[in-house]
């Protein structure tokens, strides 16, 4: 404690939790010998701690992320699962709201010279764990229950040894809020339908995404391809994916050839971009997400192409878009262009076939995907092997 009077702010997700953690930290400090030589100068204050050290007086007061006081300058502020909500699982745009207000305001609490710590247990790979991860200022660690491996002794062996996290991750958590709470895989990974594994697998970094109008260096000849359209515009944004379909070895795979986002595009012109992509990539099947009917006028007057067809995505129907994607995907039949985007709207759909709402989308591509590979089902009997 350099100065006569240390201030400390602990933050939580909420007041009650921070409150709550102190109260039983004021709890650990009564019962321990070890912090006898200390006067509480607040002992009827249980959320809140005042103490007298020698001549030097220390305090730590609680607040939440969203509920801090601005102006105040503590010596230290201590973040701690700002991101955790036991009553509920976060949506993305609330992540966003504390990414935020972290880098906007919590950043600019402590004095000069002070500090400022975070712990806790990531979300989402969009969240301030990972924002942080890539500012060199910041002293950044990830520490796993198995740091090098589950062959390699793990993190704290004296409290969580080998056989006890075993026993943890059959008989106790299971597999995948092991994966959460012991591995540090963001929930949301570790919820999606689609393991990150198994999206990495099926990229081909080299694929180009070819656009709907040839290019004079553009050489490329489609043959027969396949797609999946997910409609939106405003609340949500549209996504489109084309696949070609190309044999190898008497096998046939989807090659990702295009994605498209539509970002608050009319309707009228998204329909013009399909009728585009299917000249240009030789669509035969074209799948598209009739259940809020978007496109039912078009249809009605003839104007979508040949190719397209209405899908009415009930439960049942989107369980088995899901099966039969995931087969092509355990198959090794589908192979990815190297969208960012893409990828993190596919693996944001969870086991439940739900997807949180951001700016980003809504799961989008997780859709055009499988209408696509549906699509494809529809005109090949080979995926059946």
């Amino acid at each position: 404690m350099p100065g006569k009077v240390v201030e400390y702010l602990y933050i939580m997700y909420s007041d009650e939790l921070a409150c709550e953690k102190i109260k039983r930290t004021k709890q650990y400090v009564e019962v321990n010998p070890f912090f006898n030589g200390i006067r509480d100068l607040k002992p009827t204050a249980d959320t809140f701690m005042e103490y007298l050290v020698g001549d030097h007086i220390f305090t730590l007061k609680p607040a939440g992320i969203f509920s801090f006081k601005r102006g105040r300058h503590p010596d230290g502020v201590i973040c701690d699962d700002i991101l955790r909500d036991p009553t509920k699982r976060l949506d993305v745009s609330q992540i966003e709201k504390i990414t935020q207000t972290f880098e906007a305001e919590v950043t600019a609490l402590p004095r000069e010279g002070g500090f400022l710590h975070l712990v806790g247990t990531a979300q989402d790979k969009t969240d301030i764990f990972f924002v942080l991860k890539t500012r060199p200022a910041w002293d950044w660690e990830w520490n796993t229950a198995y740091p090098n491996g589950r062959k390699a002794p793990p993190l704290w062996p004296e409290m969580f040894t080998a056989a006890r996290l075993r026993d943890i991750e059959i008989n106790e958590t299971g597999k995948k809020n092991f994966l959460k709470e012991y591995m540090l895989i963001p929930q949301r990974m570790a919820d999606s339908y689609m393991e990150e594994h198994d999206y990495e697998m099926a990229l081909d970094k080299q694929l180009i995404n070819y656009g709907i109008i040839k290019s004079p260096k553009d050489d490329h000849e489609f043959g027969e391809s396949v797609a999946g359209f997910d409609i939106g515009k405003k609340r949500h944004p549209a996504h489109i994916a084309v696949f070609e379909i190309v044999e190898s070895k008497k096998v046939e795979y989807l090659v990702q050839v295009h994605s498209y986002w539509f970002d608050g595009i009319d309707y009228t012109d998204q329909v013009k971009h399909c009728e585009r992509a299917g000249k240009r990539f030789g669509i035969i099947g074209h799948n598209y997400d009739a259940t809020r009917g978007e496109f039912d006028g078009f249809a009605e007057r003839g104007e979508l192409p040949d190719e397209m067809e209405g899908v009415t995505l009930t439960a049942k129907e989107e369980g088995q878009l899901a099966v039969d994607m995931e087969k092509m995907f355990n198959q090794g039949r589908i192979i990815l262009l190297n969208d960012e985007r893409q990828k993190r709207q596919f693996l944001s759909v969870d086991n439940s076939l739900k997807a949180p709402e951001s700016a980003d989308g809504h799961g989008e591509p997780f859709w055009s995907i499988s209408l696509a590979v549906k699509a494809y089902v529809e005109r090949s009997p080979l995926l059946t092997t």
